[in-house]
């Protein structure tokens, strides 16, 4: 828990941007108790309201017609972690980067931001309450 809240802390140091995709399934899949999810979606109103942060939600409803993919994280177009079930893999080549910038502007063409998405994870709060 106390890494977590280390790892958070970059959003508020610094002049580094981010940008957040986040599948509306999320929003209603389980990960603990109500109240601990209530917690978490609250978490991400409050990380939308910071000024460098982009947080974005893919409607459960968008027609996504990019690759199958896994979670990846991108930084600054020079490296690339992707999640999978076995390994968390390290991308530097830069034709590989490049393909995963293009998949993320994909996602992020069919996000919802700013006012749609709050309301997106307000609903969801709704329901576990």
């Amino acid at each position: 828990m106390t890494a977590r809240i280390e790892r958070q802390q970059v959003l508020y140091r610094g002049t580094r941007r981010f940008s957040f995709v986040i599948a509306e399934q999320v929003l209603h899949t389980t990960a603990g108790q109500d109240p601990v999810m209530v917690e978490q979606l609250d978490r991400l109103l409050t990380a939308m309201a910071l000024p460098r942060v982009q947080l974005g939600i893919l409607p459960s409803a968008a027609i996504y017609e990019g690759p199958a993919t896994n979670s990846f994280v991108m930084y600054d177009n020079k490296l690339v972690i992707v999640e999978t079930v076995t390994a968390e893999l390290t991308i530097t080549q830069p034709r590989e980067i490049a393909l995963y910038g293009k998949l993320f502007d994909l996602l992020r063409a069919q996000t919802s931001y700013g006012e749609a998405a709050r309301i997106l994870i307000q609903k969801a709060i709704a329901q576990r309450r």
